[in-house]
């Protein structure tokens, strides 16, 4: 019998922070209301930088995009819920993905991300089911989150 030993390639990061003004310079995103802080930056950065203007799906990942591909398991804290829900709970800052942007963690080659973070619930209870069937439906792994109700 003959046993051949092959190399795993497994990669873990940080936060994948990819909503907020990530997700509002690719081609599909929530829109803003006029008066949004993220919105009037926004502006203000792309009259500096045109070049933000046209930005594909690969620009959020830059240089680590092909470490990504080259691996064969990818791990990742998602700092965002993919949702397209419009009422945010009560905080600072709260961040969201639009899902046809989501395809991103495809592209990334990403194969579980996990949810137990401070953002994961920013668009409530509804916006974290969202997130986890779009997850689902990507064929991404997710753990970090227990959905209980409480009296």
């Amino acid at each position: 019998m003959i046993l051949e030993m092959s190399k795993l390639k497994i990669s873990l990061a940080g936060d994948a922070m990819l909503g907020r003004m990530v997700d509002q310079l690719q081609e599909v995103h929530l829109s803003s209301a006029d008066g949004d802080i993220t919105s009037k930056y926004l502006k203000h950065l792309k009259e500096q930088h045109p070049e933000l203007s046209s930005v594909d799906q690969h620009y959020p990942l830059g240089n680590l995009l092909s470490e990504l591909q080259n691996s064969d398991v990818n791990v990742v804290n998602l700092e965002t819920a993919i949702t397209t829900q419009s009422n945010p709970v009560r905080k600072t800052f709260n961040f969201r993905m639009h899902p046809q942007n989501a395809e991103i963690l495809k592209i990334a080659n990403i194969s579980y991300v996990s949810l137990a973070n401070n953002h994961i619930l920013d668009f409530g209870k509804n916006g974290l089911i969202d997130t986890m069937h779009h997850l689902a439906k990507s064929d991404i792994a997710f753990a970090g989150i227990l959905i209980i109700d409480l009296p």
